[in-house]
């Protein structure tokens, strides 16, 4: 049951019985007529008409002032900390981005190992013999980004599953678009915003020395590798004309 209020000595709820804002009326009336009384308590939602609905104050008191959104996405990020069961030794925002960039090295490292995967399709099966009884003995292909099922009797079922590789990809992609979005909501874009910056770099540092190791490995005359330079550096300016100085691209219309 919700807390009655100090100061008005009412519970702050809705019409429809949810919480509502703890702030209270400077006047009661409506249309000339006093409805109810100065400093009673505000009836309308959480956060309503604010960057942060479901917390902290409505828009008529003061919703939007800086003091009062900080404190409301603060809530934010104590409600999401104990929603997501993170144990907060620092700061609950700190903390929301601490799982972000958990999980995204996380998602990093699945993605590595998707791509090292050699093939889509599963190999075929391949019957090696056959039991006493006249049924047949298989030797089980290699699953690919999904493999097939099989009955109890060793028998292909027809039916396919996602890899497991796969399964633990999605669902790591899932946990950080929830964990994103609720660091987002704690207020806390431009840190985010970083990380995402952070691991691009990191990525396109990673093309580069593999292009260049690469050119070294071909053996290349010193000419030809500079002129194979110059021309990689001009397709990842085109590519990446913000980041590397190249020609802005046309909007699309």
């Amino acid at each position: 049951m919700s807390d009655v209020c100090e100061q008005c000595g009412e519970v702050h709820l809705t019409p429809k019985g949810y919480p509502a804002c703890p702030g209270h009326l400077r006047n009661g009336t409506r249309h000339g007529v006093q409805v109810r009384p100065i400093g009673a308590a505000c009836r309308l939602e959480l956060g309503k008409r604010t960057i942060h609905p479901g917390f902290g104050l409505c828009y008529v008191h003061g919703g939007a002032l800086p003091n009062i959104v900080q404190a409301a996405q603060r809530e934010i990020a104590e409600y999401e900390c104990a929603r997501l069961s993170i144990e907060v030794d620092i700061g609950p925002a700190e903390a929301l981005m601490r799982l972000v960039r958990k999980q995204q090295g996380v998602v990093d490292f699945l993605d590595e190992l998707l791509a090292t995967m050699p093939r889509v399709h599963p190999e075929d099966d391949e019957i090696t013999g056959y039991s006493d009884d006249g049924k047949p003995i298989y030797r089980r292909g290699e699953p690919g980004i999904y493999g097939r099922t099989y009955h109890v009797s060793g028998i292909p079922t027809g039916e396919a599953k996602p890899n497991v590789l796969y399964t633990m990809w999605r669902e790591a992609k899932r946990d950080l678009a929830e964990f994103t979005a609720a660091a987002l909501r704690a207020g806390v874009e431009e840190r985010l915003i970083s990380v995402q910056e952070s691991a691009r770099d990191e990525l396109t540092e990673t093309y580069v020395r593999a292009l260049l190791g690469g050119i070294e490995a071909a053996g290349l005359s010193e000419p030809q590798a500079e002129v194979l330079r110059h021309a990689i550096a001009d397709a990842l300016r085109r590519e990446s004309p913000a980041e590397l100085g190249g020609p802005a691209r046309p909007s699309e219309t």
